[in-house]
């Protein structure tokens, strides 16, 4: 039994028709299984690989640019696996100031130097890691046997604040076709199968769109932005930065409901608390930890100590509740907005 490359189901099964392929009934990725005879091309011998009309490219070129562009920063390090004759890049270094590196291993490398910043003529595993701040690979997922051990080495390349922006044929890349004959292509992804690809490789996915223009061929390809996942103290790390800049000392917690018990309390032990508070005749006394209970506000007793208010419902009522108290005050939305 063949286990699927990207979901890593075991419940893959052969099929015959319209050529030998396997297919996953859960993520729904299809590929070949051999390769076949013509897929394993001599890429370092070929050239012209983006002699297309000009018309067709430049569509493409701006519908990339749409989601290159907001990832931009001055200064970027970037690195396109299969850059071609580096149009693409030279496009991009005329629209922000970032240092592009480019990845060819056929002849269109010669054509690429003289674009980029510099050109890799060799695999991704041969590259150091270098620390990209954006990795793009536009249609080459699909042309590559190990997909896992590929993009394993592609995250290898990319800073942990990074992102990487991967390509790919959506299925037979046109509505009109259920299989794509190319006989470089030994991988027919799915929304489905891409996610759970990037997600085995250690990346979070931030974005995933369909409809992409590759060529009249290929008028609808998958693109995913994704980065480095965080690992769990990781993401307790991040959280408890975030609430330390906006509360830098003690405070207390006003509100312990549900938004409380999902959001905070978690972490509440790694918090400087003082007390936490409702307004909830109800709820005094109540235990919410072995060494914590829920009290009334005491003004007197509170006086100065900033207040996190733990419940997004009632937050403006709180905040009105609070306003003599003349104390600083902050929402759960403040913590966890994230633009």
């Amino acid at each position: 039994m063949t286990a699927c490359p990207c979901c890593a189901s075991r419940a893959a099964t052969q099929h015959k028709s319209p050529e030998p392929h396997c297919g996953c009934p859960h993520c729904g990725h299809r590929w070949r299984l051999p390769p076949l005879p013509g897929a394993a091309l001599d890429y370092a011998w070929m050239s012209g690989r983006n002699r297309v009309p000009a018309h067709h490219l430049q569509r493409k070129f701006r519908d990339r640019l749409a989601t290159v562009a907001p990832l931009l920063r001055a200064g970027n390090l970037i690195l396109e696996i299969g850059c071609a004759e580096g149009a693409f890049g030279a496009q991009v270094k005329a629209l922000a100031d970032v240092d592009y590196a480019g990845l060819e291993i056929s002849r269109d490398a010669e054509l690429a130097a003289a674009r980029l910043d510099r050109v890799f003529h060799q695999p991704a595993a041969r590259l150091a890691a270098d620390g990209f701040d954006l990795l793009l690979a536009f249609h080459v997922l699909e042309h590559i046997a190990d997909i896992r051990a590929e993009l394993g080495q592609w995250r290898r390349l990319v800073a942990p604040a990074g992102a990487l922006l991967i390509e790919v044929p959506n299925a037979a890349g046109h509505p009109l076709r259920d299989w794509d004959t190319h006989p470089e292509h030994l991988h027919f992804f799915t929304a489905a199968s891409l996610s759970a690809l990037l997600a085995h490789a250690g990346l979070s996915v931030e974005s995933l769109s369909s409809g992409h223009y590759e060529s009249p061929v290929y008028p609808d390809s998958l693109r995913a932005v994704a980065r480095p996942a965080l690992t769990a103290p990781e993401k307790t790390e991040r959280l408890l930065d975030r609430i330390q800049s906006l509360l830098p000392g003690p405070f207390i917690v006003y509100g312990i409901g549900g938004d409380f018990r999902n959001c905070l309390l978690p972490i509440l032990d790694r918090l400087p608390v003082v007390a936490l508070v409702d307004s909830d005749p109800g709820r005094l006394g109540e235990k919410v930890s072995e060494a914590r209970a829920v009290e009334a506000y005491d003004p007197a007793r509170f006086a100065g100590l900033p207040i996190l208010i733990g419940s997004m419902r009632h937050k403006e009522a709180i905040a009105e509740r609070l306003r003599a108290a003349a104390v600083k005050l902050v929402g759960l939305d403040d913590i966890y907005q994230l633009d």
